[in-house]
């Protein structure tokens, strides 16, 4: 398991320098974490976002991160929500709640079940830093998420670019006898 931040380069540089800086350091960190046939490798989906400038740039990362997958042959299946996040693995069910609400919960979450493995990564798991990296514990309850969702699907002998397709989700049984 690999936990950090890829830092890109400054605005100072033109966008496609960025970039390209990115996919050097994205197959370096492949290389580091030996990734191979065989893996998987599931991005989180897009989601609104006020500023679409920005949204178009992740979106380039997730498929700078998706196509140097596929060259080595990992499965690239599909993505997951965030929101599923939300439902799945924080129990939010109804009305969205405020931002700050599910940040905070999504703290607590993570210190709750990956606690342990994220100090054994070397990371404090105090409230206080967790919440400074946001992103991580984002990123870290999308995986958990991400790695249960390919349990139940080998589980369940279904084909997991299916079962991560959003069209199919509580649709089907799954071999399960719907009443």
């Amino acid at each position: 398991m690999g936990v950090g931040r890829i830092q890109s380069l400054s605005a100072k540089h033109p966008l496609s320098e960025r970039l390209q800086d990115l996919q050097e350091k994205i197959r370096t960190l492949f290389d580091k974490l030996r990734v191979v046939e065989g893996d998987v490798l599931i991005c989180e989906a897009p989601t609104t976002m006020k500023d679409p400038s920005a949204a178009t740039k992740i979106e380039q990362v997730r498929g700078i991160f998706e196509t140097l997958a596929r060259e080595r042959s990992v499965r690239v299946p599909g993505r997951i929500n965030p929101r599923s996040v939300h439902h799945e693995v924080l129990g939010i069910k109804g009305k969205q709640l405020a931002r700050p609400i599910i940040k905070d919960m999504a703290v607590t979450a993570a210190q709750h079940i990956y606690g342990e493995s994220l100090q054994a990564l070397g990371f404090d798991t105090s409230r206080t830093l967790l919440a400074r990296y946001q992103d991580i514990v984002d990123a870290v309850l999308l995986g958990g998420l991400a790695v249960e969702r390919v349990r139940t699907a080998k589980l369940a002998g279904v084909s997991l670019d299916e079962f991560l397709d959003e069209r199919y989700q509580g649709k089907r049984t799954y071999g399960m006898r719907s009443k």
